[in-house]
């Protein structure tokens, strides 16, 4: 047993238990392990000065990047800090790092930014800001903040970056931008209350024209139809009645144009519309201005259609109109004839108003202006046509409010013009309107009691309604003796002038309503004054009508009937 165990041992020991085959097989492979780990160790090398050459590169644009960056963890607290930063802030980046950076945030914002600092350590997104920073040295500025949140394993916020941009330069220019603005808006504003009060002062001028001209033209107006009572057969002394006549509606012609485009342009019109017949009212047009065609040499056509042109407008506007037309046709055609025609298109749902001449034509450049304020073609020194270049602005302004059109045609000068003016006809335009009530003359002479302070105008009507009618008329020259004369005369009608020294037509009003005895009368008011404004002052002060000046007799006459009657 024992000699047998000492062989065994001394055969193991000569038998290593693998072969010189496997020996060589694996010292190869050891060896190309070696080569395996020289190579990884070369790549790991190059790895490793790439990554170095990458830092060194981000450290250098970190470094010297014209923004001041910072990056911060995520409580805020600065652990780096780039020389823009430094400079920015004043502080060289040993005294920066591990402070927060809300520490030098102006106290006002601490909050604000604390909360967007929160936002972002969340991984909220956080859009660009600004904030107001304290450098250690001068004033705070303005920087805008743009924010971006390091990710780390598992997308864990570690840390942010931040970029600020001094923008206290910016928002300087924005602010003394905004400051010019406000001052430049202020002076706008300002320029356009003088703009506005000098427009007002204008209307204002305007209108206390029109009352201060319109008294005057009265008088002289009610004279000529006092004259024209008298059975004169002077033929010098019925020429001198009627250039004065004509003459003073002419003026009072360019009084109401000049006030009616104010009017129109500020929107104090208001149409009294009612359905009526557009035919009707061209052939009275005709008929009113027969005689002045006549006059000038001229003739005249008037064509209409058989059947009634309904439309829904105002009558006495719609008038205004033709009469500015006519009277422009006559006044610049020479020789030759006025036509007046009307038709209907009912494929347009219009009708079509032309008035043609025959006269001096327009000038080609001149129609697109034709119907601006003011605009009028050249004229010798002597002005043979004159005029304030205003008609055609009021019938323009007229014809539109009526939801119509205005146009104008010339072949050039000396061929005679066209006006065409389309107004649209009546929905229903076959149901006529009821008949108005014809006017009827009072059943009884009335007494009228007329209140002025220009005696010539209050003497000469007084003689007109004296000689016209069967009236009894009384005068006054006051608004108090006014009052008094009508608890005196007990007048059936007064008619009361609104500008009176001392008590003023208004107060002569209340005072008349406010008595018993006189609170029954009928009350007229007639002023220079005729805007809308005027006429509604007049009905709360107590009044049934308002005139303007220039009274039409036979219009004052007609007033009074109705007004007696309760009309």
């Amino acid at each position: 047993m024992a000699g047998g165990s000492v062989g065994d041992a001394a055969a193991a020991r000569q038998d290593p238990g693998y072969t010189l085959e496997e020996l060589n097989t694996t010292i190869e492979e050891l060896r190309v392990t070696e080569e395996e780990l020289r190579h990884q160790n070369e790549e790991l090398e190059a790895a490793r000065e790439a990554l170095e050459e990458e830092r060194q590169r981000y450290q250098e644009l970190f470094e010297f990047a014209p923004g001041a960056y910072l990056v911060t963890d995520l409580f805020g607290h600065i652990r780096e800090a780039n020389a823009a930063a430094e400079a920015l802030l004043g502080y060289p980046r040993g005294k920066l790092a591990r402070r927060p950076l809300a520490a030098y945030v102006v106290a006002e914002q601490t909050r604000s930014f604390r909360a967007r600092l929160a936002e972002a350590a969340e991984g909220r997104e956080v859009r660009d800001w600004e904030v107001r920073l304290q450098p250690r040295e001068g004033e705070p500025v303005d920087v805008a903040v743009s924010v971006s949140v390091q990710r780390g394993g598992g997308g864990r916020a570690v840390a942010i970056w931040w970029l600020l941009r001094d923008v206290s330069e910016r928002n300087r220019a924005e602010e003394e931008i905004r400051a010019l603005n406000a001052g430049l808006e202020r002076r706008v504003l300002e320029r356009t209350a003088q703009l506005q009060e000098a427009d007002a002062a204008k209307d204002r001028f305007l209108a206390m024209l029109a009352h201060e001209l319109r008294n005057p033209l009265g008088a002289i107006l009610t004279a000529t139809e006092l004259l024209a009572q008298f059975d004169l057969d002077d033929p010098r002394f019925r020429r001198a009645r009627d250039t004065i006549e004509r003459q003073a509606r002419h003026q009072a012609r360019l009084l109401d144009d000049l006030l009616n485009v104010t009017r129109i342009a500020r929107g104090k019109i208001t149409l009294q519309v009612q359905r009526m017949d557009l035919g009707r009212l061209v052939c009275d047009a005709g008929r009113d201005w027969e005689a002045a065609v006549r006059d000038a040499g001229l003739a005249l056509r008037v064509q209409v259609p058989d059947d009634p042109v309904w439309i829904d407008a105002d009558p006495t506007r719609i008038a205004q109109v033709l009469d500015n037309l006519l009277h422009n046709a006559v006044k610049f055609t020479e020789a030759g004839e006025v036509a007046l025609t009307l038709e209907t298109r009912p494929e347009e749902g219009r009708a079509a108003i032309r008035v043609h001449d025959t006269g001096v034509g327009i000038a080609l450049e001149l129609l697109p202006h034709l119907f601006t304020p003011f605009t009028q073609a050249e004229q010798p020194l002597n002005r043979p046509r004159g005029g304030l270049g205003l008609g055609l602005a009021l019938v323009k302004g007229l014809v539109e409010m009526h939801g119509g059109e205005i146009s104008a045609a010339s072949a050039g000068p000396g061929k005679g013009a066209e006006f065409t003016v389309l107004l649209p006809l009546a929905e229903s335009a076959g149901v006529a309107p009821a008949p108005e009530p014809e006017a009827q003359a009072p059943e009884r002479p009335l007494r009228v009691l007329l209140i002025d302070d220009n005696r010539d105008a209050l003497e000469v009507l007084k003689d007109v309604l004296e000689m016209t009618s069967e009236h009894e008329v009384a005068v006054a020259y006051t608004g108090e003796s006014g009052v008094e004369m009508a608890r005196r005369f007990h007048p059936d009608v007064v008619v009361c002038d609104i500008g009176l020294p001392g008590m003023d037509g208004y107060a002569v009003a209340r005072a008349l309503r406010g008595d018993p005895a006189t609170a029954g009368i009928g009350l007229i008011a007639v002023s220079g004054y005729a805007q809308e404004q005027d006429r509604h002052l007049s009905q709360e002060a107590g009044f049934d009508r308002h005139l303007p000046k220039p009274i039409d007799a036979d219009i004052l006459e007609r007033t009074i009937a109705e007004v007696a009657r309760g009309g």
